[in-house]
């Protein structure tokens, strides 16, 4: 029921800003506040997209082993004589390892045709296959097409992740700065209330001849500063509550502003829960399978070694292997074939070439080889960062809760003596210097609060997504 509000309310918010009483606000979770950015931002469908062209990229170098059906016809007659015919229709079937198959009919006729085309009259069919022995065999353009098509599919994949876990740590961010600035506006607006308060009892003090009308001036001189803090509180909410809307799209692809009814989960007493802490060794093994940036580079490394395998074949001479089987008509070899077909009825040849000095190949080979120490060097480089990266956000995130449980335990005494002093103050035995220093602590102890649990859900946040696990909660 509150996600269905939530959508009415967020699409209402795409055309107009509604104010509503505190009496009628909706919390937004943290969790349905990611699953719409998941949902709906702009980056996320671009990440969408990022795999899409992946797997099309995937069917096009599969389209290097599809079957190819052809056909080449022609015929020539001038001055009433019929030079020739010849008509050509076959198939061909690209296999791995470079070999390919090949069927096709041949018609031929004609005053003039050449001698070499001479077919049957009821034509000449032919079964044959092609294998590269050298070049091409082991390693070829379809096959490495093929090889890093696949391997762009993870890559793409991660490369998603690494730019959706941007988006996560952002949004994440945006989200509990705002929750910190609704929880620091509610704080001013409590003092603002107290001073309002201490301002109604200070002047029946001074109606009774407790206090001085100097006293009174001073209690309203501070509900004022209370009062311009709240101003300036409201402000700061505003700023943060915009930002944490820059992630909410509508399924239209509509920004989002969030309404005045609207509120985040309170970080007061929040504990973020790293999902990666409990396993923070294991996964520091197994870093590069897990860090999406670092798997991003393994795969772009993948790509490069195929690419080199490649070249590396290249290296070799070409020599091409053709052997086609040959008969009468539309009848192909059946029960009839023998060893015979190898001393008649055939047709083979080979084909050689290679470069003399290779120059071409060996630059290429070069390069790619350069390409995959680059890569490795990378790959190998950005994983010490990461790691260290990691070790630092442990041990910060460690110190940082040591200090919001110090925090926790500054806020209680401050809160001891803020009220400790205020009845000592209305009995007459404290000055309202005192008074107003000891609210000053207690509220400078609260808004340190908030920032350390801002930090550490940011620094938990980072953790977490180094490590390849999802924010925690």
């Amino acid at each position: 029921m509150k996600k269905l509000i939530f959508s009415f309310l967020l699409g209402l918010c795409s055309i107009i800003v509604v104010a509503q009483p505190k009496s009628a606000t909706q919390i937004l979770s943290f969790e349905d506040y990611l699953s719409y950015v998941d949902a709906f931002h702009p980056v996320a469908r671009q990440a969408f997209i990022l795999k899409e062209n992946a797997r099309a990229e995937l069917t096009q170098a599969r389209g290097g082993f599809d079957p190819e059906i052809f056909h080449n016809s022609g015929r020539k007659n001038y001055t009433d004589k019929d030079y020739f015919f010849h008509s050509t229709t076959g198939l061909k079937l690209p296999l791995w390892y470079g070999i390919e198959l090949k069927a096709q009919y041949d018609l031929a006729n004609g005053q003039f045709l050449n001698p070499e085309n001479t077919v049957p009259n009821q034509g000449l069919n032919t079964v044959g296959i092609k294998i590269p022995l050298l070049q091409g065999l082991l390693v070829n353009e379809r096959m490495a097409a093929l090889k890093q098509a696949k391997i762009l599919q993870e890559l793409a994949d991660a490369e998603m992740q690494k730019e959706l876990n941007k988006l996560y740590q952002k949004a994440t961010i945006a989200y509990w700065d705002w929750s910190g600035a609704v929880q620091k506006l509610l704080l001013y607006q409590s003092s603002y209330d107290l001073a309002q308060e201490q301002l109604q009892n200070t002047k029946q003090l001074y109606e009774q001849g407790s206090k001085s009308a100097f006293d009174t001036l001073k209690t309203y001189t501070q509900m004022q500063k209370r009062l311009s803090l709240v101003m300036e509180y409201q402000q700061k909410e505003f700023e943060k509550r915009a930002k944490a809307a820059n992630y909410l799209w509508t399924s239209e692809q509509k920004p989002v502003l969030i309404p005045d009814g609207i509120i985040p989960e309170s970080i007061v007493g929040f504990n973020y829960s790293s999902n990666a802490l409990d396993s923070v060794a294991t996964l520091l093994e197994n870093l590069q399978n897990e860090n999406p940036e670092l798997k991003a580079l393994q795969f772009k490394l993948d790509q490069t070694v195929v690419k080199q395998n490649l070249q590396t074949s290249k290296l070799l001479p070409k020599l091409d292997l053709n052997y086609n089987f040959l008969n009468e008509g539309f009848a192909l070899p059946g029960e009839s074939f023998t060893p015979a077909y190898f001393e008649n009825n055939y047709k083979w040849g080979i084909n050689f070439s290679y470069p003399i000095f290779i120059r071409s190949e060996r630059g290429k080979f070069t390069q790619s080889k350069l390409q995959v120490e680059n890569f490795t060097l990378e790959r190998d480089q950005r994983t010490l960062e990461i790691q260290n990266e990691i070790s630092a956000l442990i041990l910060n995130y460690q110190l940082i809760n040591q200090q919001i449980e110090l925090g926790n335990d500054l806020v209680v005494n401050f809160q001891r003596l803020f009220e400790g002093e205020r009845t000592m103050f209305f009995n007459g035995e404290s000055d309202f210097f005192v008074v107003n220093q000891r609210e000053l602590e207690y509220l400078e102890e609260q808004n340190k609060l908030i920032d350390l649990n801002v930090k550490q859900i940011e620094i938990g946040t980072s953790i977490d997504l180094n490590l390849g696990a999802k924010p925690g909660k």
